[in-house]
């Protein structure tokens, strides 16, 4: 655990400030509206990428894990083409008639952003799936490597872009191609690594395009894609609703203050990837191993967030100037956010170890509820109150949800006595 944790944290946490770099060259290249009007999209292409992805990744993760106890060699290698295939297949079902429908609403002139967008859903994609291989038979390293290639090559060429700002005229469509491109490289990568790590030799052969194993694939994953939803929409409800309902502005505000927020829940994160693998063994072979591990997973988390809680409070304003002055403004909203995630490290990893442990079902339902509190909260709170608002909705509703996984775990996962059904 301390290993794995030590390998994927540097590159995590290395990948994490990547992006938080990103978000402020993003920042300072687009203005405040524009930036706005770039999380605007980006929340809404996460909602579509995990819809179509249908859980795939966390398939393809949990596959990797049990692959040389209870699978047949090569069989993973099929589920990874067969994920990639129907996330394609979604796409241009779905993508033809959005570029429709968006042209028809906001003129030709918007279409080169829906586009941009749904390149980069593609390019993301592909790095979900091979980085969840690779962490499933723990090669942490060359996982998160990948993710933090594409994000040092999209803040070089950001960075290029805002020496020169003064002559470039850019867009947020711009910086979505940027990231596109430098993503691909890093799925690239991530395949090139997978391949090269491959421990076993495949001798299961089974036709790609099989739409029965399709199907059946999509509805396996679809509990998983239900939590995945309800977690972007717990994190970017807030966003696309404030966007809808308040402004751009707000939204660029809003965006910044999650940027801070996010650090508190980074140690977390961090020690999910190496506990990922052993959940999976763990719940096979020793249940009382599985709670140790689980409660001192949340307990260092918990008192790492709330040191980082401490030192983002510290330093807000500084934190929030290195995105420009316009951006100030955000300190109440950061303060709440920041409030909302601490609570959530302090439950430790209560969906994961639902997830990896075959009951996704319960995590999806604790999830539903809590994302229908997020969203009828901020419904009701942010025409009043703004950004603070859909703070104070959203932190409720990780609350929720956060319980319900909890009293899920503690009755189906640790006690061995309830049902999944």
């Amino acid at each position: 655990m301390l290993k794995g944790t030590l390998w994927s944290g540097f590159y995590r946490i290395a990948a994490i400030g990547t992006a938080f770099l990103i978000s402020v060259v993003s920042a300072r290249l687009l203005g405040l509206t524009s930036y706005g009007t770039l999380q605007f999209v980006l929340s809404i292409t996460q909602l579509v990428q995990l819809g179509l992805g249908l859980g795939l990744a966390t398939q393809v993760l949990r596959k990797s894990g049990e692959e040389k106890v209870t699978s047949n060699p090569g069989e993973l290698d099929v589920l990874i083409k067969r994920s990639v295939a129907i996330f394609l297949i979604l796409m241009f079902l779905v993508g033809v008639p959005g570029f429709a429908f968006w042209g028809l609403i906001d003129g030709p002139g918007q279409l080169a952003l829906l586009g941009a967008a749904a390149a980069f859903a593609i390019s993301q994609h592909l790095i979900g799936v091979y980085r969840s291989a690779l962490v499933g038979r723990s090669h942490f390293m060359a996982a998160g490597f990948g993710e933090f290639l594409s994000g040092i090559i999209a803040l070089a060429l950001l960075g290029g872009l805002l020496v020169v700002a003064s002559t470039v005229k850019l867009d947020p469509a711009d910086v979505l191609l940027v990231r596109t491109g430098t993503a691909t490289l890093g799925s690239l990568f991530l395949y090139l690594s997978w391949k090269n790590r491959r421990t076993t030799i495949g001798v299961f052969t089974a036709p790609i395009v099989d739409g029965a194993a399709m199907i059946s694939l999509a509805r396996a994953g679809f509990p998983v894609m239900l939590i995945g939803i309800g977690a972007i929409v717990n994190s970017s409800a807030d966003i696309i609703l404030l966007g809808l309902i308040r402004s751009s502005t707000e939204v660029g505000h809003y965006h910044v203050a999650t940027r801070g927020a996010s650090l508190v829940v980074l140690p977390l994160t961090v020690m999910i990837v190496p506990l990922s693998p052993i959940i999976s063994k763990l719940h096979r072979t020793n249940q009382r191993e599985l709670k140790t591990a689980f409660i001192k997973t949340t307990a260092v988390a918990a008192v790492a967030a709330l040191v980082i809680a401490g030192l983002l409070l510290l330093l807000l304003q500084q934190f929030l100037g290195l995105f420009g002055p316009a951006f100030q403004g955000a300190a109440n909203v950061t303060i709440a956010l920041i409030a909302a995630q601490l609570l959530n490290a302090c439950f430790g990893p209560v969906q994961h170890l639902l997830v990896m442990t075959g009951h996704q079902n319960l995590a999806s339902r604790a999830m539903l509820y809590g994302v229908a509190t997020n969203v009828i909260l901020n419904l009701i709170l942010i025409p009043h109150f703004g950004g603070v608002g859909a703070a104070v909705g959203t932190g409720i509703g990780i609350v929720v949800w956060n319980v319900l996984a909890m009293l899920a775990v503690q009755n189906n996962v640790f006690c061995g006595t309830g049902s999944d059904a």
